[in-house]
């Protein structure tokens, strides 16, 4: 059953505050002067204002860097060292995941300050450089 009991009204003196407060400050053409006034020029800001919405978004890129040492054997020439890493991956692959999880994130992309990083459209770079030697790649 429908429940018809008349709701609650505001009381003349409340409603007179409510139209008060709205008029203050505003000129006197865009005042309002009963509650029907004042609910009409309150649904049209509402809808006017309210009804917008904006979506703010914002990427930050931050990078984790992990290095680890590891011996390789000597008679190895520069140009099968690449080889050798990759024959050998699992001696060390463990190791430097390790170093890359301990390790904090950077701001940025981790171009700047890495020598040899340089792969700007991939998501991960990994790479070797023989100590000493002024030499390596890419993995």
């Amino acid at each position: 059953m429908l429940n018809l009991k008349p709701r609650k009204m505001r009381t003349e003196e409340h409603q007179k505050f409510l139209i008060e407060q709205y008029n203050r400050n505003r000129p006197v053409e865009k005042q309002v002067t009963d509650m029907g006034e004042l609910n009409r020029a309150l649904l049209t800001t509402e809808i006017k204002y309210v009804g917008r919405n904006v979506t703010l978004s914002e990427r930050r890129v931050f990078h984790k860097y992990g290095e680890i040492t590891i011996n390789i054997p000597k008679d190895i020439p520069q140009d099968d060292v690449h080889q050798w890493l990759m024959d050998n991956e699992h001696t060390w692959e463990k190791d430097l995941d390790k170093a890359l999880a301990e390790s904090d994130y950077e701001f940025g992309f981790g171009f700047e300050d890495r020598r040899g990083m340089e792969e700007y459209d991939q998501p991960t770079e990994s790479r070797y450089d023989i100590n000493g030697e002024n030499y390596g790649g890419h993995l």
